[in-house]
């Protein structure tokens, strides 16, 4: 299926997050959120999610920028049950292996590889788990594009606590975003300084 087109005629129904790190034990993830273990931090992000259904229905589309899932497979499929509503999409990030792309397939989850691009009005934007180097994003592009409608990548993986990283360039990891997703649209529009 192509994503790319599901979100560019949806975009106001798109939720983004990444670098949950469902069932993550290690104290290096959790305890900078500010949980007293990764249980409640599991359950507060649980929460976060099921609150974008119960404030804008059923039919959301969700996308989690990788490093979901950590654990075993039981502990997926039980946590990815609990958020299972409207669309569900991921990309893999450096913490998920085939067995756990395929299993949330399966699951109906939408893999969208590891990047994706769609149009936003006349601006291209970019998904990625891993930050993009922008200069060559932008190198197959005319002088005048690049200049006047850079690229905008939304990112997660650095954990950092700041939204923006770079020009053109937001982190959506949980932990920039509070551990409260954030609509899509709202990312880019912050990353072009739209209010």
């Amino acid at each position: 299926m192509d994503y790319s087109k599901l979100i560019e005629k949806n975009l106001d129904r798109v939720w983004i997050m990444g670098d949950e790190h469902f069932n993550h034990m290690a104290d290096f993830i959790w305890q900078p959120r500010g949980f007293s273990n990764a249980i409640e931090m599991r359950e507060q992000l649980l929460l976060a999610w099921q609150m974008v259904l119960l404030t804008h229905g059923e039919d959301v589309i969700c996308i989690h920028l990788g490093d979901v899932f950590m654990n075993t497979f039981d502990k997926l499929e039980i946590t990815a049950n609990r958020i299972n509503f409207g669309t569900q999409l991921f990309n893999r990030g450096n913490h998920m292996n085939d067995k756990k792309r395929i299993k949330l397939e399966e699951m109906g989850w939408g893999y969208i590889g590891e990047q994706m691009t769609f149009r936003y009005g006349n601006r291209e934007i970019a998904l990625s788990h891993y930050p993009l180097d922008m200069r060559q994003l932008n190198a197959n592009r005319t002088q005048e594009e690049a200049t006047s409608l850079p690229i905008i990548n939304v990112h997660a993986h650095t954990h950092s606590k700041e939204f923006f990283t770079a020009p053109y360039q937001v982190c959506v990891s949980a932990d920039a975003l509070e551990c409260q997703p954030i609509k899509l649209k709202d990312a880019i529009r912050a990353a072009v300084g739209v209010e």
